[in-house]
């Protein structure tokens, strides 16, 4: 928690503290088993004296304090002593005393203790200072979930960040959206900033090296990143090596992970029979048909012995093992100061095949060459192994009434003799998908200390990825067989080197306090891809690794090259700590765009008011913080691919003079040589707050933000010779609510109680559309229509509206085809008609989201304790309406078990089974509240006291047990509310593990 102090109250505290140690010093008898003495001054930055530093020799119990003019004498005990001066207000400083028997120390003010230091774009602020909407997330507080997944680490920590599941293996990553969609095809991706230089992936970051991670989320503190920053900047900065005695620190885990509980249920042996004996009796005009037309042999003997399959049981594996472990070293002194660490992370994954290991390495260097040079490095590797699951397990959609095995024991290829289902331990054999990827990242900067208070950093990074991935089906697997087995093979590389140079000046005079920062930025990233797709082998032996064997291959090559030029500039000025304000333009050239618009301009403004500085309300005992915010500025979005304003050609294949010929001619995309950016343009206004000492701190937002020149393909007349083209057409607004508050309900010496509830809404609208048009159709599909008025995300289509029932008057009304036991539409316009004005349009984004995290710290022990909530999201569940995936009631596959209609059974919610074909407009049933609550994660830790870590001679000992994922209230049939039932389900993980520092 932070605390405000004042200034007068540090000054009495010092004194205070003074008088106490140097009473207590007069009383010490220091007894030197080694005559060697060393004395010397302490002074703060500014170069007066400090008066009653705690000077320690470090390791034993003998101690000096400095006298009223900072002065300090100590006879040393240790044979190389270390002397540790500590002071209330200022850093810890330890130095190794040497040769040396005078010495002057100069300690570093200890803003952290006065007041939180927010990370900015190129940069730092105390959090009184800051005008923009920034979040900062606890490091610790991330840390909490046992995953390699920081996305995941992030879901709740900050107000108007929404995290969404891509996908549950291991290895899989979360998307991140900020305050909603601005672009529909230029991508909603943040831009993720390590240490300075932007990454790919939030992934590419090991989350034990974050010591701190904000959230960029207005255009006033996205505005210095420009082209990039219209979706967003998350910044995050690792840990580097401090002065003083090196430490070393050890942090892991062992965890045993399970499916998650699902809230649905399948058909059992019997009931799924009867599914099968009803839909082939609504197909034999209500009469039921024998058992040996309706099941094969082998369903009709389990279904006699009563040995049915349940193959989630079979196919999930339980208890799987996650485990990680990191190694951190830090330390330094004066001149050299450096940190490294080693990670290493495995999980073996719910589904047989698929399992994930990674390694991290990390090294950071800073060393003082002279009193105006600092050369720096921060070195990053990652390699990481994935090994997928097979396609086709079908877990959930094998019939019950089948067998495993032949009677030899070994696998049956058709499981049930019927249905063409194939044995998923068969395609779990003969299945090899494997992943490998290798990224670093290489950093250098030199810090130069020029006249006239100016700083210049010269920065220079080199970003490498690559990944070989390999996929291999044999002769025996599902897809395989009929084409003696099917490989595939590509590798990615992907290079981005950057450059900058940064001047940054600052100066204090009186009351105020001016800073100025200026940029020059170019980076070239450049990817290429070779692609091979094979069949036809002649044995299994080799895999895919054996692909240059097959007897049919096609090889691709891509590659694409992209540049950005960038010029920023920001100032910002304070009067008296009072009034803030940040002024920040950047200009940026980049490749992607058309001839006649390579450059984008991005200004903003921002201001605030720390209102509780003010004279009248000094002496207030309640009001800690009230500061009021405002900002407005533009940021741009360049994310679309290279080449897409010029004309390309498409590779044709052709018989000329009886030859196979290769060509080239212009494809279906008119070229547009004005294209240009996504602009996006935010007002933000917000109110930062804290009362009663701390107990009591937040803030709220309110903002609004237009995207203008979207990036949209759309249709042209063909005359032309093309078919369609990438305009700048049409807007998009978001619109939201942010609240962060924190209270301590307990504040006692040994404990302490605290809640954090954090609430976010955002309304996403499209304002306008290219050629006034209200709609833009995706004819055949119910998914990608654009509609004036509603948000990117939806889905049209009709609305289901029950049953229809024996006895309803079904020839007067708009569906005369129907029969009872069909599923009824609503007349949406009551006309008696069905068609397209009767389709209506489903919202797939959150009303609002929420979390809530308990701290809890009794003595020695901590708990804590997070819920996440997702409020009026819509879902479609082809689970409950597709053939492939048993939802469409024929009986030939399991599924999600409903209440479906039968004669004797007038339900209201689901259809008549029929095994010819799905009944109509079974989709409608699709379309699911997908809102959830869910207890993300519950922690227990007990920390060592200071007795104990001294016998044991470390700095800190900390056990935990923790559980994720123990429990989720939610309506929406499957393992996960954001992903359908047969998509890798999410795990219940319980794990103990140990933080230690020596």
């Amino acid at each position: 928690m932070s605390k405000f102090y004042s200034k007068q109250a540090f000054t009495k505290l010092k004194q205070s503290v003074f008088l106490f140690t140097f009473l207590c010093c007069l009383s010490l008898n220091v007894y030197a088993q080694k005559e060697t003495r060393v004395s010397g001054t302490v002074y703060d930055e500014s170069g007066e004296a400090l008066i009653g530093v705690n000077v320690k020799e470090f390791g034993t119990s003998y101690g000096s304090v400095t006298d009223f003019n900072g002065h300090f004498s100590l006879v040393l005990t240790t044979e190389d002593p270390v002397l540790e001066f500590s002071f209330v207000g200022f850093v810890t400083k330890q130095l190794r005393v040497g040769t040396q028997s005078k010495m002057k120390v100069i300690l570093e003010e200890d803003v952290a203790q006065l007041e939180e230091i927010i990370v900015v774009g190129y940069g730092s602020q105390t959090k009184s200072q800051v005008a923009s909407a920034i979040s900062s997330v606890e490091a610790e507080e991330m840390n909490k979930i046992p995953t390699a997944d920081v996305g995941e680490m992030l879901r709740g920590k900050a107000a108007g960040v929404q995290i969404s599941l891509d996908n549950a293996s291991p290895g899989g990553s979360s998307s991140i959206l900020i305050r909603g969609s601005n672009s529909i095809s230029g991508g909603n991706d943040p831009l993720i900033i390590v240490d300075g230089v932007a990454v790919g992936s939030i992934n590419d970051v090991n989350p034990n090296d974050i010591a701190s991670l904000e959230v960029l989320k207005d255009a006033s503190s996205q505005a210095i990143y420009g082209a990039r920053a219209s979706n967003g900047v998350i910044l995050i900065t690792t840990h580097r090596g401090e002065e003083g005695k090196v430490k070393v620190s050890y942090d892991g885990f062992v965890g045993f992970q399970n499916a998650v509980q699902r809230n649905f249920d399948l058909y059992n042996g019997d009931e799924f029979a009867q599914l099968a004996r009803e839909a082939h009796r609504n197909d034999n005009y209500g009469i039921y048909q024998p058992d040996d037309i309706v099941f094969s042999q082998l369903q009709r003997e389990v279904l006699a012995s009563g040995q049915f399959v349940d193959w989630e049981q079979e196919v999930l594996r339980q208890n799987t093992v996650v485990t990680q472990h990191n190694v951190s070293v830090r330390g330094g002194n004066d001149k050299t100061k450096a940190a490294f660490s080693a990670g290493y992370y495995k999980n073996d994954g719910l589904l047989p095949g698929s399992d994930y290991q990674r390694v991290n390495l990390r090294l950071n260097v800073d060393q003082k060459v002279n009193d105006w040079l600092t050369i720096g490095s921060n070195i990053s590797f990652m390699n990481g192994l994935r090994n997928r699951e097979a396609n086709n397990l079908n877990y959930l959609t094998n019939s019950p009434l089948s067998s495993i095995y032949n009677e030899d024991g070994t696998y049956r290829r058709w499981v049930a003799d019927k249905g063409q289902q194939f044995n998923p331990f068969i395609n779990i054999d003969e299945t090899d998908r494997q992943s490998t990827t290798n990224k670093g990242l290489y950093n250098v900067f030199l810090d130069f200390k020029l006249p006239f208070d100016i700083k210049y950093r010269a920065n220079a990074s080199y970003r490498h990825n690559n990944v070989v991935d390999g996929n291999y089906q044999s002769s025996l697997e599902q897809q395989g067989i009929g084409k003696s087995g099917i490989a595939s093979h590509y590798n990615d590389n992907t290079t981005e080197l950057m450059l900058e140079n940064i001047v940054t000046w600052e100066k204090k005079f009186n009351k105020h306090k001016i800073d100025f920062t200026g940029v020059q930025s170019t980076i070239e990233r450049r990817w290429g891809r070779t692609k091979n797709d094979a069949f036809g082998f002649s044995n299994d032996l080799l895999g895919w690794k054996g692909i240059a064997g097959a007897e049919t291959q096609q090889v691709e090559r891509s590659e694409t090259e992209r540049n950005l030029l960038s010029f920023m500039g920001r100032a910002r000025y304070s009067y008296d700590g009072k009034y803030i304000f940040t002024a920040t333009a950047r200009a940026d050239a980049s490749s992607v765009f058309g001839d006649n618009n390579k450059w984008g301009y991005f200004p903003s403004l921002a201001v605030a008011w720390n209102i509780h500085r003010e004279n009248i309300f000094n002496g207030t005992d309640f009001l800690d913080v009230l500061k009021f915010r405002a900002s407005y500025g533009s940021v741009g979005n360049e994310a679309i691919s290279p080449y897409s304003s010029l004309g390309t050609a498409t590779e044709y294949y052709y018989i000329f003079n009886g030859n196979t010929t290769a060509g080239f001619a212009p494809d279906f995309m008119l070229p547009n040589p004005n294209l240009r950016w996504e602009t996006t343009t935010t007002l933000n206004t917000g109110i930062d707050f804290g009362f009663f000492d701390g107990r009591i701190q937040g803030a709220f937002e309110y903002y609004h933000a237009t995207t203008k020149d979207l990036l949209i393909t759309r249709d042209i007349n063909s005359t032309t010779g093309y078919t369609k083209m990438i305009d700048n057409v049409g807007s998009v607004e978001n619109t939201g609510f942010e609240l962060t508050l924190t209270a301590e309900i307990i504040r006692k010496k040994d404990l302490s109680i605290s809640l954090t509830p954090v609430f976010s809404m955002n309304r996403n609208k499209i304002t306008e559309l290219y050629g006034g048009l209200d709609v833009i159709p995706n004819v055949g599909s119910t998914t990608g229509w654009l509609f004036v008025g509603q948000p990117i995300s939806v889905y049209y289509d009709y609305e289901f509206d029950g049953i229809w029932q024996t006895g309803d008057p079904i020839n007067e009304s708009h569906m005369t085809g129907a029969k009872p036991g069909d599923i009824r539409l609503k007349d949406q316009n009551g006309d008696g008609v069905l068609d397209d004005d009767d389709r209506i349009i489903y919202d797939r984004t959150p009303n609002w989201m929420g979390s809530l995290a308990l701290n809890v710290n009794y003595k020695n022990f901590d708990f804590s304790a997070d819920f996440y909530t997702v409020q009026g999201q819509v879902r479609h569940n082809s689970y409950l309406t597709s053939n492939a995936n048993g939802g469409d009631l024929r009986g030939n596959r399991n599924g999600i078990k409903v209440d479906y209609w039968t004669p004797e059974n007038p339900s209201n919610t689901a259809p008549a089974p029929s095994n010819a074909q799905s009944p109509l407009y079974m989709d409608v049933l699709g379309y699911q509240k997908t809102s959830f609550v869910r207890l993300r994660s519950m922690v227990l830790g007990y920390s060592l006291g200071e007795k104990a870590l001294n016998k044991l001679q470390l700095q800190r000992l900390r056990l935990y047990t923790s559980v994720t994922n123990p429990f989720t209230w939610m309506n929406y049939p499957s393992y996960s509310p954001e992903k359908e039932p047969g998509s890798y389900p999410e795990a219940f993980i319980y794990n103990f593990g140990v933080n230690v520092t020596f």
